[in-house]
Formats: structure tokens, C-alpha cells, sequence
């Protein structure tokens, strides 16, 4: 391919056309291809140009009149189906990118109107596929001088624009040194400053701190002296000693200066040039005021050619105030320097892999083989013409289906140790990231590893070795990390005619697990709502939320995107028809596999038996009618392979993966029941908290099938706080935290602020005080993890709590704060009691959120002691990310990618019944209206504060403006019937429902220890005082009566009547009242059934 372009602009003066940018095509003139899940037109391509591109987007402005090669389109469109065909489908897309701009992508594909301003900024010369072939093997150095003194204060904006545009020529490939010639920067103690002068490898991170800089700096100071400025230059690249590097000295200028004699000037630079023998290209790009006197505008602009008479070598640019220096004009300018320099003769005809972009056909990520496109005739003036390249899937460098697990896991290396796929690297976030350059020593940082596998795995040669006691980390999402000592196998090979080495993980707890059913399962309905029988939903429809209808009677299914042949198909392509056939895949007894559908029949196999093993549980949650079963917003099962459960039934974005949530995240790293912090629900926008539990594939088994839970509001948790502790009714006396130190619930979370958000507060910020004391002593202890963000290492700080296995009482070095710290066996969970007197204020060094981060600033450098805000992932981008003025914008995503929920009913959500309605308004008295709390609130009071009469005291719901009455005595609801369970090794029905019938009394056990472990010690007051003689009965309120002055607590105290191994937080038997003068009780999700003699669920290993 590289030879036929090159062929072309030998032979050819160019096909002058017009040509449409951002693939505009008419759409019969494009099929639907299954390879690419798309409709493309395998007999065209896609051409781009800076002139098409400022037809397209008038904003960007007009680039200058300059020659562009447009390669010969009817050749080329038969070379490239030739190409196509050698590869045998291997290949994805052919995309070339020439220096001069010009730019083709087969197969041709069609851009939605509203990403033409997107795609147009979209520049051939700065993809990340042109800009990595270009460096070749040995990559290149840049020393950049940025004028920043007073005299360029009249033309800074233009300063800034070049100097953000230079930042996108460098690649990980490069080093680069840059200096501000400003004053500030001339004192030797601006460390920050300073540092920026070391020649670095050009990571996202080095990249980003020169940005900052370039936006933050002012000008100040004198004019330049350039004498010294071209002493230190070339002695930078003197002291480069590799002669295979290309050199860069780029210098941006305002033209004044402050030297006495220019001849003295002038002949430091010959002097410079002279010593590195010419080797240098020499860039001087003058920022231009037209107030610069004649004879020193001349002076800059001679200086380009002076001591090397090289042709090409030398670039000078000028970018005059008031000029139209828009997007294309200094995109132009400025990319001349990247064919300056090279020696193109001496160019390596190497094929350059590219590391994973985004695919722009929604298929995944891809990694892009490329090749330079070199004249290396001695006639041609500018030999590089630009970069050809292959796209290949990531996913198809490994044939068989490798499960990515908690056991096993493979990643992807060049031989150099750089790494290019590994499961700790996230998705790209777009198609022009660029490369990552994390070693894998840096991932896999066992020293076992580094002594005993990495050095013959880089060698090339197939091998295999077992590591004891490895440190396997495990994530928790954006909550830190835990990690498990393993024994870890690493089977390594190369990948043919690349410099790829593959490598598979597995531990020795992988097992190859499947589950095997016994049953059939039953009729499936797919979430596709929208492509139901209208006659059918009419009937069923009810309000989810105040933007969202679901079913009321049904649970509906999902699959992964990834499960599919192509992802787009989910995106785009799904019709009633193809629903329907969906669902009769999974009938009971269906046999069939789909045609064409899915990845593969084991991916679909998977599926289907994920949707049998859980199928079960619709019937459970459709017979729960009990009044308790109200505040449960939803109910459902997300497994590992993606599929989804949920109930009631309700349509869901395409790209939703339960896997990608943070509550799936979080309990599939857990043990025991797991109770999120309050979060905004991906369907409903609302605030909500989730209380779930990993499933495993059997009882025997440790590898994890997925998780369950149920979503409930914040007013349900506090309502079940409040009746069950006296002591919480004050504010701010109990906080549940989990154990990495994130506030699950305090009363404040209850008042109105639609400037905070409840997710991911943390102790440390809400009780700055209790924080430092819970550091000191212990309780919480500081650590970190290894993220990988940026192309760089960052050492992430993050709090744990997980060694507290027992209640105990702190008493604070600061004389007015004690505390109690309660855990809640079996979950993530612990009770912090506070009786917190202190008046003056203590804060933690928590600094605001900066870069959409959202906590504080995390350095490398934080204090193990110090009391720290924890450093939680920043907000990313899930499209094309652009920098405006002030602040970081998302451009829209790509309509392919159709977002059909909560847009396909027509109606008016309001007039629908509720799915799970209370009938508020039906309950005439007190105590039937707040048995359902919170969903019903009895009304005494108008929003305007007066009081309603008696006859006019109502009950309505909770969201309705009105003033609740104040709780009077609480009354104890009647106890949960739960059925029986079954002893089972597996994961079968009564399994699934005794895991529900936990995840229920979970919160249960919660709130009833923690009112058992308070009432227990109140009680033993009481009697205390009635044996002094005093009868009356005594309120016992945080601060006055805590628990803290109980002389016979004593850590691991077990209280009368429970054994020692009774778990701190269990619920009392409903038969033992000594000491349990409430039960709380939480909404069952099924009714008791007779056992299922056939509907057994097991595996096999």
C-alpha cells in the first residue's frame, strides 16, 4: 500500500477534486457489512482536507492557499479492496495521512451531522498515527524557548495558540526540554521552573504541566538576551550524545532582545550550529507586534539558514498581530516542522505499531500498523509524504476467548518492556489518545517477577513459569484497593512478525467454571420497550420515575454490548424483528444458536445460561405485594459476562454494562453484604443507595458469577436510622461510613442542597476532627495504590479500616471528642458514635476540587501522617475532549450510538400509576399513612407554615410539598416470613433467594444491632436508677447519656443471652424480648414456595 502511494506521487501531479469532509455520503450508496456492524460502502473511501474541513466548520476559519497532493481516487479505491482482500479480514480499516494535509479512510462510512464541527478538527497532520511513525525507532529531541517577557504582552494570546499547537507535534517517542524566558524563571530557586528544563520523555503528564504553565504564566521581565539563549540551546543538544536522534531547537519570539552587538549574537549561533555539525533544525517562529524596528525584524528573520545550508533544515514562521491566526493557519505553519531535520535516506522501512484507539465503528479498540511513505530519490525536495496504516481489533491478537477475571487475565507488551493492553489500562477515552508508556515492571511489580520472568519474556522465546506468594492486587473501583497473595502461572509468546509479546495469567485458585442447569428457565422479555406490542404495554406501563416508565409486573433482560459480533448492532441495528428473535432464543427448550448474532456460541451459551440460572427470581419479586416491598425502587442480578436482570421492567441505554457501575465495582470486591454511599442512578437520575452481594458459582466455589442488589432512596435508610436509635435523632451524633472511610449516611444528608452531591463524601471532609484522631490511633490507616492515568505511575492515596474487627471505644487526645466505632460483621460497614464537645475548628488539609476532580489534588508527595483528602478518579470524557477558555469541554458523542431510552413513550408520565404505588392519598389516618414512611407523609401543616385543620389532615406522598408531623411512639412492625432454605453446593434457586432474603435483613441486622448494642445499655440504667430509687423514665440523647462512661465495656464484650460467635449486629429472635424491644424489618422480595424437585442450578468444575 505504502508503495503504491508513494508510486502515485512520483507518477501523478495530484487528482484535483473537490472532496466532501467528514464523510458525507448518501446513504444509498452505503450497505450494512457485518464485519464492521456498519453501513459502509466497500467501493469508496473518505477524504479529508483543511479546505473541506472549513467548509464544513466555518469556525475554524480558512486555511492558507498551499498545494495538496490528492491521490488518484479510482486507483486507489482498487488497491486498497486488493489490500483488503490479501489480509483476508484481518484488517479493519486502511487510513492514510500525508504531511500536506490530505487524508483517506477505507471504507467509506458515514459521519452524522452532528459531529461535523468535531470531526473537522480532526487534522491529518497531527493524528497520533502520522506523528508515531514519523520519530521512526529512535524518536527525536525538541528544546523549546518560550518568549514570556514584557514585550510580549501585546500578542500573548497568539504566544499561547502556537505554543499549544507545538505540544501536539511531540509523542511518547520524544524528549523535550522547554524554558520560559521569563523572569521569575531566572532565579535558581523556582524549582518548578527548573524542572521543566530537563529533557523528559513527552508523556501526557510532562505535556500537561507545560500547559498549565503556558496558560498560568504572564509576561515579565526584560526583553531576551539571545546570545545566552543559544549558548544553553545547543548545549542541551550537544550533550545529546545519540547521533540517531533527530534534533529540534524551536524558538518562539517576540523579536526584541536585549544584546548590545547582534554580530556577537550571530556568531554564538554559527558557533552552536557548527559544533553539532549542522545536525540540528533550526525553527524560529516570531510572534510579530508590527512595531519591531526593520533592522531587528530582519535580523530574526536572516537567522534561519545561518551556519547550515542545508535545504529544508531550517524553518522560519511568522505569526503577525491582527493576522488571522485561526486553527488551519498555524496548524500549517507549524507542521512544516515535522519533515525538517530527517535524514530520509537513512529512514527504517519498520512497521510502527501505534498502541489501542478508540474504533470509530464502535467495535472496541484498535491497534494500528503503520508505515512511513518516503521518496528517498535523491530529486525530491521533501521526501516524507505521511503515514499509512492497518487497523486491527485488540481483541483478535488472541483467538480463543480468554475470561478476563479475578483468576486470570492476559496482557499485551513490545519487547522494550512497553506495555500496550493490560486489565489495569481503562478504555481510550478517544480516537486521538495517545500512546501509553507505562513499563510492565511498573504493573507487574513482583520482585519474583522482575528476577525470574521478565528478561527471557522480552527475549522473545516461548516460555512459561510459576511465581509463589505474588501480590495480586484486586480493584475496587474508584475505593482504593485490596490485594491477595497468589500463586500466579505467566505462559508467555511472541506474536509473529510483530515486536508483541502475549502473555496469559492465571492463579491457582482458576478454575474453569460453568454453570449447569437443570432446568429450562421460561420466556424472556428484552428490555427493547420500545419494540414491544403497543396493545401489551397500554396495560402495564406505570411512572419509575419522574422521567422514566417501566412494567410493572415484568423483569426484563439485557446483554452486554461485548457479547455481540458487532457492538454497533446493539447500538443501531436492533428491530422488532431481531427482538424477537432474541426472545425466542431463550424459550424453554430452545436449542437453536443464533446466526450471526452473537461473538461466538460460547459467548452466547454463556448468556443463556445466566438468563436460566436467574430466571427464578422474576417470579419472586412479581409475587411480592407485601406494603414493605414499596420502597424498593428495583431489584436485579448483573452477572460477569454482562448480562442484566432487572425488575420492574424498564428500557435502558444500549451502552448500560452493569459491570462499568460503581456498585458493581465495589461489592464484586467485597465479602459479605455490601451498602453503597448515596449515588445518582444511572436510570432515574435520583438519588439512591444499593445493598447487595457478590454470587459465587457455588458454595465451593471461589470464582465470583456476578452480584444482586436492590435500590432503595436515602429517606428509606433514614427512616429505618430513626426508629431503630434514640441516639441518632440528634444531628450529627452517628455517621455510618464504609471502610474505606466514604459517609454512607448522616442526617445531613437529608437537607436540601442542589449544590452538593452525596457520593463519595468521606470522613475526612465531613468530620475533619474525628478523622485526625481516627488516623493517630490507628483506627484508619493510610495507603495507597498504583493507578495508571495520564501514561504515568500515580501513587493514589486512599483510607482503610478493614483490620477493625471489634467494637471499641477512642478517647481523643483533645479533651472535648470521644467516639465509638461500631463494625457490622459480614459487610462493609461500620457505626461511628461521636460525642464531639470541641468549639474551636480543625479542619484536615483538604484543598477544592481542581480539574474535575472530585476531591482534592493528589500528588506524589503527601504525608503518610498527614490527614489528606483521598484522591478519588477524576470525571473523564466518553467523547471527543476540547479546551475552551477556562474549562474542559465534552463534545456530543456520536448519535451512532442511538440513546433510545426515555424517548420512545409518548405519553404523560404524571398521569400513570406509580409502579410501586403506597395509595398515599387513600390512607385516612395517622398510623396507616406512616406505616409508609418514607413513601407517605401525614400533612399537618401548608408549605407556607400554617397549620391544617383537623378535618383537612391528609396523607400524600413524600415528594409532595407538605410538613410531616413528628413521629409519635414508634410501632414495631411485624416480623419478615422467609422461607425455608435448602442446603445446596450450588448456585441454584433457593440459593439466589436465601442471598436475597440476606440482602434484606442485611440492613435489618444493621440498625437492630445497633439499636440492641444502645437499648441494652439503657435499659441496664434504667434498672440502675430504679434500684437508687428513682422510678421515672429516663431519655437517653447522645450528648448526656452517650454509653461512653459504661465502666464494663471491655473490647470483645458479648452481651447475655448471645453466644460468643453471635455476629455484633445480628437481629434478635423474635422469641427472645429480654432485650429487644423493636424489630426493623425490610420488604421481602418473594413469598415462601414449595421446593422445585427439578429446578436445581449446579456446577461443574
Amino acid at each position: 500500500m505504502a508503495s503504491h502511494i508513494l508510486d502515485d506521487y512520483k507518477t501523478k501531479n495530484g487528482d484535483q477534486r473537490p472532496v466532501e469532509s467528514c464523510c458525507q455520503f448518501d446513504d444509498l450508496k452505503l450497505d450494512f457489512d457485518p464485519i464492521f456492524g456498519e453501513k459502509v460502502s466497500m467501493e469508496d473511501i473518505c477524504e479529508q482536507t483543511p479546505p473541506s474541513n472549513s467548509k464544513v466548520c466555518p469556525s475554524l476559519g480558512s486555511p492558507p492557499s498551499e498545494s495538496i497532493h490528492y491521490l488518484k481516487k479510482e486507483d486507489l479505491v482498487t488497491k486498497c479492496k486488493d489490500v483488503y482482500k490479501e489480509a483476508k479480514g484481518e484488517a479493519r480499516n486502511i487510513q492514510y495521512d500525508s504531511l500536506d494535509g490530505y487524508s483517506f479512510t477505507y471504507p467509506a462510512y458515514q459521519d452524522p451531522s452532528q459531529m461535523e464541527c468535531t470531526c473537522a478538527q480532526r487534522d491529518p497532520r497531527f493524528s497520533s498515527r502520522l506523528l508515531e511513525t514519523l520519530p521512526g525507532s529512535e524518536g527525536r529531541h525538541f528544546v523549546i524557548i518560550l518568549d514570556y517577557s514584557e514585550e510580549i504582552k501585546d500578542t500573548i494570546s497568539i504566544v499561547k495558540k502556537v505554543a499549544k499547537t507545538l505540544l501536539n507535534l511531540f509523542t511518547f517517542k520524544d524528549k523535550i526540554s522547554v524554558k520560559f524566558y521569563h523572569e521569575d524563571n531566572l532565579v535558581p530557586s523556582d524549582n518548578k521552573a527548573d524542572c521543566l528544563k530537563i529533557s523528559s520523555k513527552a508523556t501526557p503528564y510532562l505535556k500537561d504541566k507545560i500547559l498549565q504553565q503556558i496558560e498560568n504564566k504572564q509576561p515579565k521581565g526584560e526583553a531576551a538576551s539571545y546570545k545566552k539563549i543559544f549558548e544553553e540551546t545547543f548545549q542541551i543538544l550537544y550533550n545529546d550524545k545519540n547521533n540517531q536522534t533527530e534534533k529540534h531547537f524551536i524558538f518562539v519570539t517576540s523579536g526584541y532582545y536585549k544584546d548590545g552587538s547582534w554580530s556577537e549574537v550571530e556568531k554564538g549561533f554559527k558557533d552552536g550550529r557548527k559544533s553539532l555539525e549542522c545536525g540540528v533544525s533550526f525553527s524560529l517562529l516570531l510572534i510579530y507586534d508590527g512595531k519591531l524596528a526593520g533592522a531587528t525584524y530582519s535580523n530574526n528573520k536572516n537567522l534561519a539558514g545561518v551556519g547550515c545550508d542545508i535545504e529544508g533544515r531550517d524553518n522560519f514562521m511568522e505569526f503577525e498581530l491582527g493576522k488571522d491566526n485561526n486553527h488551519f493557519t498555524i496548524n500549517s505553519k507549524i507542521s512544516a516542522i515535522l519533515s525538517s531535520a530527517k535524514n530520509f535516506n537513512d529512514f527504517d522501512d519498520k512497521v510502527h505499531y501505534i498502541m489501542p484507539i478508540s474504533d470509530r465503528f464502535g467495535r472496541g479498540t484498535t491497534i494500528d500498523a503503520c508505515k512511513a511513505v518516503v521518496d528517498k530519490s535523491s530529486s525530491s525536495q521533501n521526501p516524507m509524504k505521511g503515514a499509512v496504516c492497518l487497523s486491527f481489533l485488540t481483541n483478535e491478537f488472541i483467538r480463543e476467548e480468554w475470561s478476563q477475571t479475578e483468576n486470570s487475565y492476559w496482557f499485551l507488551i513490545k519487547r522494550n518492556g512497553q506495555t500496550f493492553i493490560h486489565p489495569k489500562f481503562g478504555q481510550p477515552l478517544g480516537s486521538d489518545e495517545l500512546s501509553r508508556t507505562v513499563n510492565i515492571l511498573q504493573i507487574e511489580s513482583s520482585q519474583s517477577f522482575k528476577d525470574e520472568v521478565y528478561n527471557d519474556m522480552i527475549s522473545g522465546v516461548p516460555g512459561s513459569k510459576i511465581l509463589s506468594d505474588v501480590m495480586m492486587p484486586i480493584s475496587r473501583g474508584p475505593f482504593g484497593a485490596t490485594s491477595q497473595n497468589k500463586t500466579l502461572t505467566y505462559t508467555w509468546k511472541a506474536v509473529p512478525k510483530s515486536d508483541f509479546i502475549l502473555t496469559i495469567v492465571t492463579s491457582s485458585d482458576y478454575e474453569k467454571s460453568e454453570l449447569k442447569i437443570t432446568n429450562q428457565g421460561g420466556a424472556e422479555d428484552y428490555h427493547r420497550l420500545d419494540l414491544w406490542n403497543s396493545t401489551y404495554l397500554d396495560d402495564h406501563i406505570c411512572k419509575y420515575s419522574e422521567t422514566q416508565v417501566a412494567v410493572k409486573d415484568l423483569a426484563v433482560i439485557k446483554f452486554p454490548a461485548d457479547a455481540f459480533l458487532r457492538p454497533s448492532i446493539y447500538f443501531k441495528l436492533e428491530t422488532n424483528e431481531t427482538v424477537q428473535e432474541l426472545k425466542d432464543l431463550f424459550m424453554p427448550g430452545e436449542t437453536a444458536t443464533p446466526r450471526g448474532l452473537f461473538k461466538s456460541i460460547d459467548v452466547f451459551k454463556n448468556i443463556r445460561l445466566s438468563a436460566q440460572a436467574t430466571k427464578s427470581m422474576d417470579q419472586y419479586w412479581k409475587n411480592d405485594t407485601s406494603e414493605k416491598a414499596i420502597s424498593i425502587i428495583a431489584r436485579y442480578i448483573g452477572m460477569e459476562n454482562g448480562f442484566f436482570r432487572i425488575y420492574p421492567g424498564l428500557l435502558m441505554n444500549p451502552s448500560y454494562d452493569p459491570r462499568a457501575r460503581p456498585w458493581y465495582r465495589l461489592m464484586i470486591a467485597q465479602k459479605g453484604m455490601t451498602l453503597t454511599t448515596p449515588y445518582l442512578d444511572a436510570f432515574t437520575g435520583e438519588t439512591v443507595m444499593t445493598l447487595g452481594q457478590v454470587l459465587h458459582m457455588g458454595k465451593t466455589s471461589t470464582e465470583k458469577a456476578g452480584n444482586i442488589a436492590m435500590d432503595f432512596k436515602l429517606p428509606y435508610f433514614k427512616v429505618l436510622l430513626d426508629k431503630s436509635i434514640n441516639e441518632c435523632e440528634t444531628d450529627g451524633a452517628c455517621v455510618v461510613i464504609d471502610r474505606n472511610g466514604f459517609v454512607v449516611y448522616q442526617s445531613s444528608f437529608m437537607e436540601k442542597n442542589e449544590n452538593s452531591t452525596l457520593e463519595n463524601q468521606h470522613i475526612i471532609k465531613m468530620h475533619s476532627r474525628v478523622a485526625k484522631s481516627m488516623i493517630e490511633e490507628g483506627v484508619m490507616i493510610k495507603n495507597y495504590c498504583l493507578e495508571f492515568r495520564n501514561n504515568i505511575t500515580i501513587k493514589e492515596w486512599f483510607y482503610s479500616l478493614d483490620h477493625v474487627t471489634e467494637a471499641k471505644k477512642y478517647e481523643s487526645n483533645r479533651n472535648c471528642l470521644d467516639y465509638r466505632v461500631v463494625p457490622i460483621v459480614d459487610s462493609n460497614l461500620l457505626l461511628l458514635y461521636i460525642n464531639d464537645a470541641c468549639t474551636l475548628p480543625e479542619n484536615c488539609n483538604c484543598e477544592e476540587p481542581i480539574n474535575n476532580e472530585r476531591f482534592g489534588y493528589c500528588s506524589n508527595d503527601i504525608s503518610e501522617t498527614n490527614c489528606e483528602c483521598p484522591c478519588i478518579q477524576p470525571v473523564t470524557c466518553l467523547s471527543d475532549l476540547r479546551i475552551t477558555p477556562g474549562r474542559l469541554e465534552c463534545n456530543p458523542e456520536d448519535k451512532r450510538k442511538t440513546d433510545f431510552s426515555e424517548k420512545w413513550f409518548k405519553g404523560n408520565i404524571s398521569e400513570l400509576t406509580l409502579c410501586f404505588d403506597p395509595e398515599c392519598k387513600k390512607r385516612d389516618t395517622w398510623d396507616n399513612c406512616e406505616s409508609f414512611k418514607p413513601a407517605c407523609n401525614w400533612c399537618f401543616k401548608f408549605p407556607n407554615g400554617t397549620h391544617v385543620a383537623d378535618e383537612k389532615k391528609h396523607c400524600d406522598y413524600s415528594d409532595e410539598e407538605c410538613f410531616p408531623t413528628p413521629s409519635p411512639p414508634i410501632i414495631t412492625p411485624a416480623p419478615p416470613t422467609t422461607p425455608d432454605s435448602q442446603e445446596t453446593e450450588d448456585l441454584s434457586d433457593g440459593a439466589i433467594a436465601v442471598i436475597i432474603l440476606f440482602s434484606i435483613i442485611f440492613v435489618c441486622s444493621i440498625l437492630g444491632g445497633i439499636y440492641w448494642w444502645f437499648n441494652k445499655k439503657a435499659k441496664r440504667r434504667q434498672r440502675n436508677n430504679n434500684n437508687n430509687g428513682n422510678n421515672s423514665n429516663t431519655t437517653l440523647t447522645p450528648r448526656a447519656n452517650s454509653g461512653f462512661d459504661d465502666d464494663q465495656y471491655q473490647p470483645g464484650y458479648q452481651p447475655s443471652g448471645h453466644a460468643p460467635n453471635d455476629r455484633l449486629g445480628s437481629v434478635p429472635s423474635p422469641t427472645d424480648t429480654k432485650d429487644a424491644a423493636v424489630e426493623i424489618t425490610m420488604p421481602a422480595v418473594y413469598e415462601e414456595r414449595p421446593a422445585d424437585e427439578n429446578g436445581s442450578v449446579s456446577t461443574t468444575a
